[in-house]
């Protein structure tokens, strides 16, 4: 288990994303309660040879985490540029679906992430989850 999930919450591992990589191998985005500093909802990664596992953690640190908001969800996008993100729904009191450019590895975040979906509405109950994203036509 990574050193940075909550040893109480061991078992709220969730919302897992496997995602191949270049290379081959297999890169699994999870959600997991982080321990002390963050104590919120965060999004992890761990690397694998066969999309079955074993799975491996990556880092001491998650990948996705902001200490006034929990963040869930992961999916991963590869554009047809080869350019990678990793979308993810993030919030406290009203969500937010944002996309988060990463390294060709998966691992590294590139800049800022961008806002692309707001619970706005009424009927949404302050909530949007489950993010993913496919190209449609051509350029």
């Amino acid at each position: 288990m990574e050193s940075w999930v909550a040893k109480d919450r061991s078992g709220s591992v969730w919302a897992p994303e496997v995602a191949v990589r270049s290379d081959g191998s297999y890169l699994l985005y999870f959600t997991a309660h982080a321990a002390a500093p963050y104590n919120v909802q965060c999004i992890g990664a761990a690397l694998a040879t066969s999309p079955k596992g074993p799975f491996h953690s990556v880092g001491n640190q998650p990948l996705v985490c902001h200490p006034h908001e929990v963040s869930i969800d992961p999916d991963a996008f590869t554009d047809t540029d080869g350019s990678q993100y990793l979308l993810y729904s993030s919030g406290r009191g009203s969500a937010t679906i944002w996309a988060q450019q990463v390294s060709r590895d998966g691992l590294t975040p590139i800049g800022d992430r961008r806002a692309l979906i707001n619970a706005d509405r009424p009927e949404e109950g302050n909530i949007v989850e489950a993010p993913a994203m496919v190209r449609h036509g051509t350029e």
